[in-house]
């Protein structure tokens, strides 16, 4: 689907969606109970449905009512396809989940997902207990059952490898030591992870290198509720920087999410931020160039890009762009100089001069749901078309329905 975005004031309210982050781990963790579980607050959508499917071919299930679910564990399949979708979450925390539960699986999925890295884990994964039939591609078959002991992963590749065995060793007989390798990187996910298991009695210790896990651990069923995403909420906050007045509510400003940098971010490039008890108000000012490494906030690359072109600046610790749904760093680069934002990139960093948007541009959206979501805030600036708007139903539905309540102007094309 192609639309048309032209130059709009967004002005009013929003209910920040549920954090898709965090409705996988309560999903995951209430299918591991031994009773049903209540989670409030779920948006549905492509991703989250993923991992739904994938726990239902174990055995899970699920009954909606509205926007909570009643997570019903069954007796786990032995065997079973893993249609994980496009969704690199739903993958990588369960190659470790199922491996732990000894079932012999094989993943399947979709777009960028094949591609994605995965040979860092699996390879430890091998080293204790279980068997891939190929190490890189999809379809991936596991067979065998994982066992306790010592781990030692690379945290600078992706977090979702460490939060995946966070979850799965407190269900292996013996206790297990997981080593981390380097700097974490988007360390912000580990504590969603952590705060998770606490919630369903876990007890995970944190040590200077790692952490400590003993083994034979129950999940513990109960009623839960997801907080509002503070990664998609950014949008509207951005777009209230650069062209609007935009509230966003239904948030934890207390919150483990990384991405709730976003207001010292805004603060620092001038915009007028006012932080309530459960959210933001984010007015247009004079704005100011500003440098930001995305290392720990990956998921704003994208709408910060949008913002520099509004302010001007540095966009650095980018280099694990390439591995998301597309390469979110070129793709952004290509998007704005299509634009005619003359923009600077190598591999690890963007620059984005303050530069008015061209009028009648045609963009890409790449199947990327944040860069659909970014180039729609490029036109509020100045008309533009862009592709693959559709993808947005990957991580939120509502967007574009809730971008023209705001008063955006949205145009279909044929």
């Amino acid at each position: 689907m192609h639309f048309q975005f032209q130059p709009a004031r967004l002005s009013g309210s929003v209910v920040a969606p549920p954090s898709k982050s965090e409705a996988h781990r309560y999903l995951i963790a209430a299918s591991l109970c031994e009773g049903k579980s209540v989670i409030k607050n779920i948006a549905f959508s492509q991703d989250i449905l993923s991992t739904m499917r994938v726990l239902s071919a174990l055995g899970t299930t699920f009954t909606q009512d509205g926007d909570a679910l009643t997570v019903i564990p069954g007796k786990n399949n032995k065997r079973i396809v893993a249609d994980c979708g496009e969704s690199g979450t739903t993958m990588r925390l369960l190659l470790s989940v199922l491996g732990a539960l000894g079932v012999e699986v094989c993943y399947e999925g979709r777009g960028k997902l094949p591609e994605r890295p995965y040979l860092p884990l699996t390879e430890e994964l091998s080293r204790h207990g279980l068997s891939f039939d190929r190490t890189s591609g999809m379809p991936l078959c596991a067979t065998g059952r994982l066992q306790s002991g010592y781990y030692l992963v690379d945290a600078t590749v992706s977090s979702q490898y460490l939060s995946g065995l966070l979850f799965a060793l407190p269900l292996l007989e013996g206790d297990s030591f997981l080593e981390l390798m380097g700097t974490p990187v988007s360390k912000a996910y580990l504590s969603i992870t952590l705060s998770v298991l606490r919630a369903f009695g876990i007890t995970v210790e944190e040590r200077e290198n790692g952490y400590a896990i003993r083994g034979g651990q129950c999940y513990r069923a109960g009623e839960f509720t997801v907080e509002g995403d503070w990664s998609n909420a950014a949008f509207w906050l951005v777009a209230g920087a650069i062209s609007g007045d935009v509230t966003v509510s239904g948030l934890n400003v207390q919150s483990a999410q990384g991405d709730r940098v976003i207001l010292d971010i805004l603060t620092r490039a001038g915009a007028s931020v006012s932080v309530t008890g459960c959210g933001a108000r984010v007015q247009s000012n004079r704005l100011l160039p500003i440098s930001v490494n995305v290392e720990q906030c990956t998921d704003l690359m994208p709408v910060l890009s949008v913002l520099l072109s509004a302010c001007g600046g540095l966009i650095t610790g980018a280099s694990r762009m390439k591995w998301k749904e597309c390469d979110r760093l070129t793709a952004m680069h290509c998007n704005l100089r299509a634009a005619g934002v003359q923009t600077q990139v190598t591999e690890d960093m963007l620059f984005v001069p303050r530069q008015v948007p061209r009028q009648g541009s045609a963009l890409l959206g790449y199947n990327d749901p944040r860069v659909v979501m970014s180039a729609a805030l490029l036109g509020l600036m100045a008309t533009l078309s862009v592709s693959d708007t559709q993808a947005v139903c990957k991580s939120y539905p509502d967007f574009f329905e809730e971008y023209m309540r705001l008063g955006g102007i949205v145009c279909p094309l044929v």
